[in-house]
Order: C-alpha cells, then structure tokens, then sequence
C-alpha cells in the first residue's frame, strides 16, 4: 500500500471518528477519490474491519465507556450518538454479550467464558456470554487482557477456556486473528471494541 492511499485512508478514518451518523461508502469514496469498492478493500485490509463496522465499534466503544462512568443507560445511548435506544436493544446481545443496564453494572449475574491467542497485532482476547460476546481486546500479554476483563467485569462469573473446550469459540476467535491479520493498529485496536458489527452474518451463541 503506498503513502497516498495510506493518507487517505487515515483522512477516512478520522471522519468517522468526528460524526455520529456514519457516512455512507459512497460519500466516503468520492471523499477519498476512490471506488466505493476499492476503498471498502484498502480500509479492510489496512484497518481489520470495514468503514461501516469502525464506526459502529467506536460508537459501542463510547456507550460502553459511558456506562462503565455510572451514565444510565438512556443518556449513554444519546451521548454515543444513537438514534434511540431500540437501535441498541436490537443488538445489545451481539455487541454487548448482555443488556446495557447489565453491562453498566459490571455484568452483575453474567457468566463469562473467554480464551486467548496470538495475532498480528499482539494477544487477542476473546470473551462470551450465552448471549453473545461481551468482549474481544488485543493487548500485549494475557495477564494485561485478562486484568482489562475482570475490570470491565468486576460483577461477573469469568472462566477462561482453554483450546478444544468449546468448538464454536475456537472458531470466533480464529475469524477475528483472520481478520486482524495484516491490519495495522488504530485506536479501536488499543481497547475493547465489539464483534460482530451488526448486519455482518452470522451470530455466535453458546452451544
């Protein structure tokens, strides 16, 4: 990837990270003087997640951080920029793994299981609860991804699962290093971010 089209998806990135209502691939493209389809590629492949899906993950990414500072749950969702609160419901259980007001409290009554390995970009965590994943966090050890968790979930059950013991995370966290791999780091790369981004096919549940 040359320098230009590296400034230009920098350029895109950082006008998704100052709207709240996302832009659309094409009017991002005509900013970047790109395809739509070419750029959805560059982003993807420069970034791990398309335009669409960084969005969304940085607006979780401030609903979380909003409830984890006590907000309820109605004025987190207007400060992460949503519409309303039913567009959050709608996935709460694929992006959060729980409800908002279980999430604000810490996963109080939640049953976590989560499991770890290595990526292009360093230690990837992956955990889930019955409802979904709650959380998927790169960090440099597991001991760091690991304290990050019980942080974020100080209320909630956690056990770690080690390869083989559940098929179906295996293969989530298989999917996300995949889709990690050849990215480049970013902000949403530093701290938990969501997955899947809704809309991406397929849903995980505990088996």
């Amino acid at each position: 990837m040359n320098k230009s089209t590296e400034s230009t998806l920098e350029q895109v990135r950082r006008q998704l990270d100052c709207t709240d209502e996302a832009p659309t691939l094409d009017t991002l493209a005509k900013t970047a003087r790109l395809s739509p389809s070419h750029l959805q590629r560059a982003f993807r492949r420069r970034y791990g997640m398309s335009p669409a899906e960084y969005h969304r993950a940085r607006r979780f990414g401030q609903l979380k951080a909003a409830l984890r500072e006590g907000a309820g749950v109605s004025d987190a969702v207007y400060e992460a920029g949503f519409g309303s609160g039913s567009r959050v419901y709608e996935h709460s259980d694929r992006l959060l793994g729980m409800t908002p007001a279980s999430y604000r409290a810490g996963g109080a009554g939640a049953s976590i299981r989560y499991t770890t390995t290595d990526t292009s970009l360093g230690r990837l965590l992956v955990a889930a609860t019955t409802r979904g994943i709650c959380s998927v966090t790169l960090g440099a050890d597991d001991t760091e991804l690991e304290t990050r968790l019980a942080n974020e979930f100080p209320k909630a059950a956690r056990e770690r699962v080690d390869a083989g013991r559940e098929e179906w995370l295996d293969a989530v966290i298989a999917r996300i290093a995949g889709q990690l791999a050849g990215s480049t780091p970013t902000p949403l790369h530093c701290r938990p971010w969501t997955w899947p981004p809704p809309h991406s096919s397929g849903a995980y549940g505990m088996h």
